[in-house]
């Protein structure tokens, strides 16, 4: 199944629901405003094709440009991601994401959100990033980005942050590929595929 992004002529944003009320609200009445903004992009994992359209969304993610300051980052994780009185420090942050309820339990969550991360990493090679950021809406969201190489930001929880340099680590193809084709008009690391 690819994973492409939000496009409401394409994507049909009101059948989608994953059992969290302010993730279902974000997709249905956020997502295309922010996108057509350039506030934030959303990103939809959608059947294969042939499909009908709007056709059904499976589940999605949103990524956001972010940046700390100095004073909001605690000294260990600083020093940990080389940025002490860097000033600014460029992050990228995973604002949403969210599988549908029948979607859920197979694997799907997990691959989706490793699009997110690969596609973050390219984001990052691209202009600069030293982590990825997320929220968890709950305890299990929580549960499930710290199962998959996040990590607790002291002092800011539940904030979770995963480094950029172990992006580079799960993901050598995106960064080998970048430095040989860094073309902006070819994506570097290819449409994703998942199966169901």
């Amino acid at each position: 199944m690819p994973v492409e992004p939000l496009d409401p002529a394409r994507h049909d944003r009101t059948r989608f629901a994953c059992g969290v009320a302010e993730v279902d609200r974000y997709f249905q009445a956020v997502a295309r405003q922010a996108s057509e903004r350039f506030v934030a992009q959303t990103y939809v994992l959608v059947p294969s094709s042939p499909r009908e359209e709007p056709c059904e969304v499976l589940g999605y993610y949103t990524l956001v440009p972010y940046q700390y300051r100095d004073a909001e980052m605690d000294e260990t994780t600083a020093r940990a991601l080389k940025v002490s009185k860097l000033g600014s420090i460029p992050m990228i942050l995973l604002g949403q994401l969210g599988m549908s309820v029948a979607h859920q339990g197979k694997g799907v969550g997990a691959a989706l959100l490793r699009d997110a991360l690969r596609r973050s990493l390219f984001v990052a090679l691209s202009i600069g990033a030293v982590a990825v950021i997320t929220d968890p809406v709950n305890e299990r969201a929580a549960s499930f980005y710290l199962k998959h190489g996040f990590q607790s930001l002291p002092q800011q929880e539940p904030r979770l942050l995963i480094p950029t340099k172990q992006l580079v680590r799960y993901n050598p193809d995106i960064v080998t590929a970048f430095k040989q084709r860094p073309e902006l008009h070819e994506v570097a690391f290819g449409a994703q595929h998942f199966l169901a």
